[in-house]
């Protein structure tokens, strides 16, 4: 058996988009708790980098109801061009870390139990080595946020153009693509 080597992840929560009605995405309630807290403490102790949380038009209303002690809060001035462009804006600021997750309060399902986001980062140290790249969660066959990308695969995602979706990067590069069952 090999040992394990540890690795270094940072976090990126994407929680600058609102609803239809102006409503900000990473304020929906999930079990009780703002989307955004929700992936935060999610995220708390498996990230030991540098962890952010992109905000939008919303960001006075989050900031309030959303207790960040620990996490950088950037605010994007650009949300309107999507959430591609908001995790983009973190993606550069990134140091160089192991891998990062990416977790985007889009209103898409999420993950949040501790167990999954384990065995993410126990299938990433073992899928790096066979050049895989990302791993997202799965169940009942779709997959789910937050997705754990390693930092040399960062820059197919920054490239996207506007409009573009995470799913594109996905598509394009399959082979590095492991999911999570």
């Amino acid at each position: 058996m090999e040992p394990r080597v540890a690795a270094v992840y940072a976090a990126i929560v994407v929680a600058d988009q609102a609803d239809a009605r102006g409503r900000a995405l990473a304020l929906a309630d999930q079990g009780g708790a703002p989307a955004a807290a929700r992936a935060m403490m999610a995220l708390e102790e498996i990230a030991t980098g540098p962890r952010m949380v992109v905000l939008g038009p919303n960001a006075d209303d989050v900031e309030a109801q959303v207790n960040a002690p620990g996490w950088e809060l950037l605010h994007n001035e650009h949300w309107r061009e999507g959430p591609v462009y908001g995790a983009c804006m973190a993606m550069e600021r990134l140091p160089l870390v192991d891998a990062f997750f990416l977790w985007v309060l889009d209103g898409q399902p999420a993950t949040t139990d501790e167990e999954t986001l384990e065995r993410m980062t126990e299938t990433y140290l073992v899928a790096r080595r066979k050049l895989g790249r990302i791993v997202t969660p799965v169940v009942n066959g779709k997959r789910h946020w937050p997705w754990l990308i390693d930092i040399g695969f960062r820059q197919p995602f920054i490239e996207l153009r506007k409009g573009a979706d995470f799913e594109r990067v996905l598509k394009a590069n399959a082979g590095q693509v492991v999911d999570v069952v």
